[in-house]
């Protein structure tokens, strides 16, 4: 593999396949678990937070189907719930805390720049949240994040996607993740 992410993406369609295929019985369930942590083992080595998150999406997902249908109802009620006040309190979520200075830890700024990033197109969603704007690039939260090489990088995919195509693209989009991932666990 070229580099750690794109190990870490290999792992976590393992990891997924690996949920899939070898707890379908009960029997060398040690064996099985174990591959299993290997698997997370790597993922984890890569060090690349996104393939954490990715990964512990895929383990959300195998707990999630696994779940009886009126308990599975109930996290979403409770995810709609919750959702919305986690938007309510945005300005509270995203204020940095004076007793780390991010300079300490993130000499080169991506953390920074990915906050900014973040927070440009969370405020740019309201504008078109159905299906998007296509040119959300020449907005001007995202002309005051253009990098050296003139361009905007935009790291998050699921934010991308709202942003650029609308939170119903964005439904499908999961939706499609998640039926695999359901399909996968059959």
């Amino acid at each position: 593999f070229p580099e750690p992410i794109s190990y870490g993406i290999f792992g976590i369609i393992m990891l997924g396949f690996a949920i899939a295929l070898l707890l379908r019985s009960k029997e060398r369930f040690l064996f099985k678990s174990i591959a299993i942590l290997m698997v997370l083992l790597g993922i984890y080595v890569t060090q690349s937070r996104g393939d954490w998150i990715g990964a512990a999406f895929v383990l959300a997902m195998f707990l999630f189907f696994r779940m009886r249908v009126y308990s599975r109802f109930f996290y979403i009620f409770i995810l709609l719930v919750t959702l919305p006040v986690v938007g309510i309190m945005q300005p509270e979520m995203f204020a940095t805390k004076q007793s780390v200075e991010l300079s300490e830890v993130d000499e080169t700024g991506t953390f920074e720049y990915r906050k900014n990033l973040f927070l440009g197109m969370w405020q740019m969603l309201p504008r078109n949240p159905l299906f998007g704007n296509s040119m959300y690039k020449a907005e001007p939260e995202m002309q005051a994040l253009v990098q050296g090489q003139g361009i905007v990088d935009p790291v998050n995919t699921y934010m991308t996607v709202a942003v650029e195509q609308g939170l119903v693209t964005l439904f499908f989009f999961l939706w499609i993740v998640i039926r695999s991932i359901n399909t996968g666990l059959r």
